[in-house]
Order: structure tokens, then sequence, then C-alpha cells
């Protein structure tokens, strides 16, 4: 820029200069997302959809949509992006994209106007939050002192959320009423439209002007001065702000100052639950694109994991491995036994969507009905499938059949297959043994149950089961291989204030030996030398007839 200068080069001349720079570079990156250009490209039915769609999209998703050329990729595009958001991903129904489309056929029926999107601000709120649990109409009001504008009052219990709107140009189409830059904050539109202030502003008025106990201005000069949306006698009704239905009046016997320092505590206790309401709703509005209430309990905790094993050409024995807490299932009391009843489903999709497979199992446990009775902390539960190598969507749930609780949870993940030397998923177990009873959870001659939360308590120790598969085998068919393992930590250690790399926790091997190409490993690993954190566990496996090697790591953590 200096060598410019000296040189007699104008700072308009300088600036055509990267203009025309900029001219010649590659338009397809540089592009502006233009989404009203590209809107008005759609057909009219087209539009008519994506003025209710867009609100659960963020930018990138807009660009994808608006970008397509054709309607049948559009549509396309959307049937995965619902599937993406179905709240029950292995059933066939969708909650969520019926109760989208109810909610913007009601906000076109409610809060309809010529104008897009054809609906107002409450519209908007309907399509995004659902039906508010309570409202409260907020009538129009002029005097000598004031001038209000008709309003509504919304409120939401989960999330707890205050949503206002006003009327401004009495023309029925209502706008949201506030806007937050913190937990107290106004705009000067809504500061002057006189439709509420922050719980701040009014108690310093009130102390700085008004004394609420002059004769024939007692408490009333208090509720006068309150914001209409936030007044005690509005809410109360409506969202509990005053829960325990404080009456005022009846503490005018006390003396005046401890009731005005009681009353100024309620109104500030008041100003401050509807502040954090206020905040919360344009905390969601910024951070939520939909809240969805379909009458599903999701609460239900479970924990899971998938780990897979070669079985045949090109196909891999998956197992998706759940455990669910006692604690979350509901039981029967059916005679002198207690019962429970928890179902299990799996539905995988390729990348783009498409199904692949399902699967689903029934869980039933049964505890004596005592006091004393020894009943497990966790239900463990398995799904098997049969894939091939590749990258997949996995949806799961488990549904408590006595209660209707759900828990789902959504997950990728790719799946190889190696060729030559190479091992299978490493598998934490909860219990290893042999024996020949019938288990679902048998491999071989071994009963492996699974453990999918990788949590364990010092001193116990971790068992984990792998495949081999590959070895090379001599005439007799045996194969020769050695086995190595570490543990490491993922986390550095604090020592005062200094981060320092801690060092392998423990690293190990030995040469072993079987018949066939293909060899099952069951170790555990003694816990006294470890210490609480996570830790990464690295396994390497060595044919020591052809010197390759090949090795896989999982992670587990230790609690004290």
């Amino acid at each position: 820029m200096r060598f410019l200068y000296q040189h007699g080069v104008s700072a308009i001349a300088l600036f055509c200069l990267v203009l025309m720079a900029a001219s010649h570079l590659p338009a397809g990156d540089y592009q502006v997302f233009d989404e009203e250009t590209l809107f008005y490209r759609l057909a009219y039915r087209e539009r008519v959809r994506y003025n209710g769609l867009q609100y659960l999209l963020n930018n990138h998703q807009k660009k994808q949509y608006l970008s397509l050329e054709t309607r049948d990729e559009r549509d396309g595009w959307l049937e995965r992006f619902w599937l993406e958001m179905d709240p029950t991903p292995t059933t066939r129904s969708n909650e969520r994209r019926k109760e989208h489309r109810d909610r913007v056929e009601l906000a076109v029926a409610r809060y309809g106007c010529e104008d897009p999107p054809g609906w107002d601000d409450r519209g908007e709120i309907l399509i995004r939050f659902g039906h508010p649990d309570s409202t409260k109409r907020v009538w129009a009001e002029i005097n000598r002192l004031e001038q209000r504008m008709p309003g509504e009052i919304w409120y939401y219990w989960s999330p707890p959320m205050l949503v206002t709107f006003t009327d401004p140009y009495l023309s029925g189409k209502y706008v949201r009423a506030t806007d937050v830059a913190g937990q107290e904050s106004w705009t000067e539109d809504y500061y002057t439209a006189n439709f509420g202030k922050s719980s701040r502003m009014i108690l310093e008025d009130l102390s700085r002007s008004h004394n609420p106990y002059e004769e024939n201005n007692k408490l009333t000069t208090i509720n006068k001065f309150l914001p209409m949306h936030l007044d005690p006698d509005l809410t109360d009704p409506i969202n509990s702000f005053n829960p325990d239905a404080i009456d005022y009046v009846h503490y005018t016997g006390a003396p005046k100052a401890e009731l005005l320092a009681m009353t100024f505590k309620n109104i500030t206790d008041e100003y401050v639950r509807a502040d954090k309401a206020l905040y919360e709703f344009h905390h969601q509005i910024n951070s939520t694109r939909f809240i969805h209430y379909p009458g599903f309990d999701f609460d239900m905790q479970a924990y899971f994991d998938i780990t897979s094993f070669q079985s045949g050409t090109e196909k891999l024995r998956t197992e998706i491995n759940f455990e669910i807490p006692i604690s979350e299932i509901t039981f029967d009391t059916t005679g002198s036994m207690l019962e429970g009843e928890v179902e299990l489903r799996v539905k995988v999709w390729s990348l783009d969507m498409q199904e692949i497979t399902t699967g689903e199992k029934v869980l039933r446990i049964s505890v004596p009905n005592i006091k004393d009775a020894k009943v497990p902390a966790y239900l463990p539960g398995q799904v098997l499938l049969t894939l091939g190598p590749g990258y997949y969507r996995f949806g799961l749930e488990t549904i408590d059949k006595i209660s209707g609780s759900r828990g789902v949870f959504r997950t990728n993940r790719r799946l190889t297959c190696g060729e030559g030397l190479s091992l299978s998923d490493i598998q934490f177990a909860r219990t290893i043994s042999t024996g020949d009873q019938n288990s679902r959870f048998r491999k071989g001659n071994l009963i492996v149950v699974p453990y999918p939360l990788h949590l364990y308590k010092k001193s116990f120790p971790i068992a984990y089961y792998f495949e081999i598969y590959g070895l090379d085998t001599d005439r007799e068919d045996f194969g020769f291989y050695s086995v190595e393992y570490s543990v490491t930590p993922t986390e550095k250690k604090r020592w005062g204030p200094v981060l320092v790399d801690q060092h392998t926790g423990i690293n190990t091997g030995f040469n072993a030996s079987g018949f066939g190409s293909q060899q099952p490993m069951r170790l555990e690993i003694n816990t006294d030398n470890l210490w609480s954190g996570r830790f990464v566990l690295r396994v390497k496996v060595t044919d020591r007839r052809t010197r390759n090697s090949t090795e896989k790591t999982a992670s587990f953590a230790i609690v004290d």
C-alpha cells in the first residue's frame, strides 16, 4: 500500500483495481445467497409450502432447497429432510411432519392476512412452538395519561416462555411487542408505546416519583404503573408468576415501611420471573426452529453402542446393544411378581435416506414383589442385523410398553469389512463366560453380555471381546499371531497451572496360536494402575507368519 501511494496511485484507483480483480474471480465461489430471487422462481404451490417450511430451515438448508433446479429434486430433498426430523424414526408415521402441517393450516385460519407469508407474527410463533398453554387478551386503553394498543400474551410452560404481541396500527395484524438484548431489556418502541418496561425501570420510577401510600393512591398506584403484560392481576391466572397467590391487601395493617419493602420485593419477584420468561422466548426463537409436542414422552434414558463382526463374504453381523436402567422401566404387579416390558426398535437408512432394513426385540423382566429383592440395575438387550460394508444412518428407539415412555436416538456409522488381516470392532462386556446355555449373547462357546456404557469403577476389571480375521495358516491350518494392547489417557493432567501429558497407563502383549484363520479373543484389563478419566484402548495384532499387522481402537472411562 505504501508503494502505491508513493507512486501517486489514489485510493479511488486502488478501489477500481480491486473491483476489476474481483470481477475475474470464479462466480460460483463468491455468489451471495439471494433467498428472495430463488423463492420467486418457485411455482405458486411451492411458495405456499415454503412459507411455512422456512422457519424449520437454517440458511444452509434454505440455499440447498431453493437452489435445486426441478420440483422433483426439491420434493426428494424434502422427503429426506422430514425423515431426518421424524421424532419416531422406526415407525411409519411422521408425527412432526403432520404437526407442522396442522400448525400451518391453523396459522392461516386464525391469524391469516394478505401480506406474505400469509399470517402475522402470531402465526409464526404458532408454527414454531405450537399452541400456547394459555393466552390473555390485552384490551386497548386511551386516557389522559396513556395510550395503549391492543395486544395478546402467550405463555408456554415448557420451556417457560412469555410472548407478547401488539396491534400497533389497529389493523388486526399483530407483531411481536418485544425485542431482547439481555435478561432485562426493552426497545424504544416498546417503551414509548407504554406496553412495558423492565423491572428495574419500574422500581426506579416508583421509588423516585411516586409514593403508593398517599391518600387515594395506595396499592393501586403500583398496579397502575406495572406494564400490562406483567400485571399480577393478569399474569397470575395465566402463568403462576405469583404461585403463592399472595393477597397484598391482607398486609394493610403492617407498618408502612415494612409493607413498602414487602410490596417492592413481590413486584421484583414478579418482574424477575417475567423477565426470565421473556428472555427464554428470545433465546428459543434464536436457537430453536421447532418445538414438537406430539403427545409422546421422550424422557426414557438408555445406553447403546454398535459393534460389527464379519459374517461371510462382504457381510457383517451388526449388533446394536442396549442397556436400560431399571429405574426407567414401569412395572405392573402380577401376583407376587413385578413385570416390565420394553421394546427395542432399529431402522437403518443409507446416506441418502433410503431405507435398508429394520429390526426389533421385546425384553421382559420379572422380579419378586418383596422389599429386599435383588434386582439388576440394568436390563440388557440386543438387536441383530446383517449389513454390507458402507455408511449408514441408524434410528433407535426404546419403548416402555406399560407407560409409553420412549427414548429416541440417532447416529451414523461406517461399517467396514477388511481384506486380509483385520479385526472386528472391540466390544466391551459386562461379563464374558463359557457355557452351553441358550443365550441371545452367544458368540461360539462364549456368552458375551455387552456393556454399551463403557464406564467402569476403579479396581473392577475391564472385560472386552474382539475377533481376528485373515490369519495366514500352516499346512495343519494353524495360525500364529501376537497381541499387543495399550491404554492411554485422552486428556492431559493438570499439575497446578500446568497441563502435562500423561504416561500410558498400560502397555503389554503376548503370543498366541489357534486353529483356523479366524480367532475369537477375550481379554481383561486390571484397572488398579488407572485413574479417573477417559482412556483409549488400542489393540494391535501381528501375524507372526507374514509379519502383517492391524489395529483397532475403542474408548472407555474410569470413575472413582
